[in-house]
């Protein structure tokens, strides 16, 4: 389930899908790229459906938030505005 927040200086609600990934001792995985065609257009379906159940909102946009858990005390958290495109 994604997290519902807006952009207030873009005037855009905003998508965001969390990815998580323990892996421990290796620190070139990232789990943003598990967001796969089926995922990407489910999230724009979504979108979709939001911004038709609130007409005040105009715009919006898909962000991925990506957290590898890589040690103990150690993680690596990527935030990538606008991850993929909601047109078709």
């Amino acid at each position: 389930m994604p997290v519902v927040a807006s952009d207030d200086s873009e005037g855009e609600v905003v998508l965001v899908d969390v990815r998580t990934h323990v892996r421990l001792g290796e620190e070139s995985y990232m789990p943003e790229l598990a967001v796969d065609v089926e995922g990407q257009e489910s999230y724009r379906r979504l979108a979709m459906r939001y911004l038709f159940a609130h007409p005040e909102c105009k715009k919006a946009r898909v962000d991925v938030i990506s957290i590898a858990i890589v040690g103990e005390r150690c993680a690596r958290l990527r935030h990538l505005i606008g991850a993929y495109s909601l047109e078709e």
